[in-house]
């Protein structure tokens, strides 16, 4: 039996809690009686270098609660659990010893440390404006084919809430409400069932709420990856909110114009066209019109486009710089940070 799988992210000396549901072949595992061993590493098989234990006070929160069988934990980080460590991509593992001294893989994934200013993602956030806004959508009655009787799987994912699931044949909802006492993974869209269904191969209804737009957490994903392609692109080290050299404002400003092509991107991304238009990120080809949002999200795409091109042409790579034309014009970063001094750390980016 494989082992679900599903990462989580924390900012670098971060205060959080992070809710997991464990589920067993019948539905949500009663957890009594249980303890849980949660491990990140730095390579799949290394030396833990942040361990969670439900024995101990304060670390995992197994729910007390067992009437309802919501095999539900919570998971307490400290500053003190990231503040030491490098930001990156680190691997962690959860472990289950049930009350018959067994013990389990229940969950793996990616575990990533993020070291970004807040006040980077409300730039972002600012910046993209209506083309980002976030949305609750409600939705009363989805048609779902149930993957076993205490399991379906909604076709959306950033769930906020489920109020309900019920029998086809129950369109008043005066009957069964089978989630009741059940639960729910937010960035996976699975649902567990309080009590079982009577038929597996009859859809159900579902009223649940859902999230749209961009969130902050995507934000970030976008931030840390436009940081490490820039760094990746032109060699040059920064760290946003610490550009401290002309050079380095060039890489930030390349990395936060790519962070909108980005999240942009990912608003619209399900109304995805032709446009005739090219975007090359290094080997990265874009094709699309953006539609979906209206104008706003197009010219936003479409002048951020223009930003990362000439950052891009400013700050140049080691050995190659990509052109869409021979004749295309190269931007000098002084002029683009908008400084009259001719001495240029940077140079025309080659």
């Amino acid at each position: 039996m494989s082992v679900p799988t599903d990462d989580k992210r924390i900012y670098k000396g971060q205060d959080k809690e992070v809710l997991i549901y464990l589920s067993g072949a019948t539905g949500l595992l009663n957890l009594t009686g249980c303890r849980i061993l949660f491990y990140v590493r730095e390579t799949v098989d290394g030396t833990p270098v942040i361990t969670k234990d439900s024995n101990n006070a304060g670390e995992i929160d197994i729910d007390p609660d067992q009437v309802n069988n919501k095999g539900e934990a919570t998971l307490t980080f400290v500053p003190a659990d990231t503040s030491s460590l490098d930001a990156g991509q680190y691997y962690y593992d959860l472990w289950l010893t049930d009350v018959s001294t067994k013990t389990y893989p229940m969950l793996t994934g990616h575990f990533f440390i993020d070291s970004v200013a807040p006040t980077m993602v409300a730039k972002i956030r600012q910046i993209l404006d209506e083309a980002g806004e976030l949305r609750r959508l409600v939705v009363k009655d989805e048609l779902v084919y149930p993957a076993t009787l205490y399991k379906l799987y909604l076709p959306r994912t950033r769930i906020l809430s489920v109020e309900g699931v019920f029998a086809l044949t129950d369109d008043t909802h005066s009957g069964t409400n089978y989630y009741t006492g059940g639960g729910f993974d937010k960035s996976t869209g699975v649902v567990w069932l309080g009590s079982g269904l009577a038929v597996l191969h009859q859809m159900v209804r579902v009223d649940y709420t859902w999230e749209s737009g961009i969130n902050n957490n995507t934000i970030l994903h976008h931030l840390m990856g436009a940081r490490l392609f820039v760094i990746n692109y032109t060699g040059i080290e920064f760290e946003y909110g610490k550009a401290l050299t002309n050079l380095t404002k060039g890489a930030e400003a390349m990395a936060l114009a790519g962070t909108v092509l980005s999240c942009v991107l990912s608003v619209n991304g399900a109304n995805v066209a032709q446009m005739g238009y090219n975007f090359r990120l290094d080997e990265f080809e874009i094709q699309t019109k953006l539609w979906g949002e209206g104008m706003i999200a197009e010219a936003l795409f479409n002048q951020y486009v223009r930003e990362f091109d000439k950052w891009r042409l400013a700050l140049g790579k080691a050995g190659e710089v990509l052109l869409a034309t021979p004749t295309i014009e190269k931007y000098d970063i002084e002029t683009l940070l908008g400084i009259d001094d001719t001495t240029s750390e940077g140079g025309e980016g080659y």
